[in-house]
């Protein structure tokens, strides 16, 4: 439904690192899509949002102490996060930008396993 108001195809983000209970799906005025998955508690949430665009649509300007380029089957993704964990990938792609987020830090690894799924579709 989200994929037809908003005019391009918007994946299901898969290899989440805990039990969604609640998925909500938003068209940010034929903007973006937006897609959140919530968990059991407050700080269990991924937050994905893609755009016809190409700079950084996460809304989350926070200077991070840790960010690293990584490449996910062929595209370049900034990881921002710190030492003990990750909360921001964001990446661009055939005309499209890509974030995902996390309210509670990730592993550099459970990152990359969303971010993959999301980069092959």
């Amino acid at each position: 439904e989200l994929s037809k108001s908003i005019g391009f195809s918007v994946p299901e983000v898969k290899n989440i690192p805990f039990e969604v209970t609640s998925t909500v799906y938003t068209n940010g005025w034929n903007e973006f899509a937006q897609v959140e998955y919530q968990g059991k508690s407050q700080d269990e949430a991924v937050l994905f949002r893609k755009a016809r665009r190409t700079d950084d649509i996460s809304g989350d300007y926070n200077v991070y102490e840790v960010e690293e380029i990584a490449n996910v089957s062929g595209a370049q993704v900034t990881l921002k996060g710190s030492a003990d964990g990750y909360v921001l990938a964001v990446w661009n792609a055939d005309g499209y930008a890509y974030a995902v987020s996390v309210t509670k830090k990730i592993t550099k690894e459970e990152m990359l396993q969303i971010v993959e799924e999301i980069v092959k579709k």
